[in-house]
């Protein structure tokens, strides 16, 4: 078992939601939705309501994880 990659896109992180647009599947996410956000050293995790598992979203660059986790903390937090 391990994460594999399901899609490759783009993440925009809004004033209200996060949306990945990927080549093979895409989401939003409300920010009022959201459960709980896991940074990791090249990731983040999210979990959604009324959603079973997390979603997992991968960076190139390891420094852009952290970068949109502050973003997404200071969204949900304004």
């Amino acid at each position: 078992k391990g994460i594999v990659p399901v899609s490759f896109g783009t993440l925009n992180i809004t004033d209200q939601r996060i949306v990945f647009s990927g080549d093979g599947k895409s989401h939003s996410a409300p920010y009022s939705k959201l459960i709980d956000v896991q940074t990791y050293a090249d990731a983040i995790q999210y979990s959604v309501m009324a959603r079973q598992k997390p979603i997992i979203i991968g960076f190139d660059v390891p420094e852009n994880a952290e970068l949109a986790a502050r973003i997404i903390s200071r969204a949900i937090n304004a």
